[in-house]
């Protein structure tokens, strides 16, 4: 399957940005179809991370490899699941007013059946994911501010 890409400026900074996406463990508070993270180690820029997700009726749990690259961003990686191929990658450049980001998302999937259920709405799940990071970083922002 071909990656599925988006690409916009939004008013966060890059360090904003990058705080929701390194914060893996907190993943299954706002995440969509995220259900539980675990880092299960931590070296030099490099977490190993064990994740339950869940699309449709069935959990999937598989093991990632997350590289950081703060604050410009992240790449996420399966790496010994037989049920998924998964990465993902945030980037966050900063522009004279905002940031411009870069999130995308590849999925693989051996069964045919999960491809069926997952593929079709593949897309609308990288939208998905994508609002809900922003979401964060405003409440993150807001929290921090006093606000909401």
């Amino acid at each position: 399957m071909s990656p599925v890409t988006i690409r916009r400026t939004v008013d966060f900074s890059p360090d904003e940005l990058f705080e929701v996406a390194a914060n893996i463990e907190a993943y299954p508070k706002f995440l969509p179809h995220c259900v539980a993270t675990r880092v299960t180690q931590r070296k030099e820029g490099v977490w190993l991370v064990d994740n339950v997700f869940s699309w449709g009726p069935f959990p999937i749990k598989f093991r990632t490899r997350a590289e950081l690259d703060a604050p410009h961003g992240l790449n996420i990686q399966t790496i010994d699941s037989l049920l998924i191929d998964l990465s993902l990658s945030w980037r966050f450049r900063a522009l004279e007013e905002g940031t411009n980001i870069m999130f995308e998302m590849n999925l693989t999937l051996p069964s045919k059946g999960l491809s069926r259920l997952i593929t079709p709405s593949l897309r609308h799940q990288v939208e998905e994911t994508e609002r809900a990071f922003l979401r964060r970083a405003q409440l993150l922002r807001d929290t921090k501010h006093g606000g909401a």
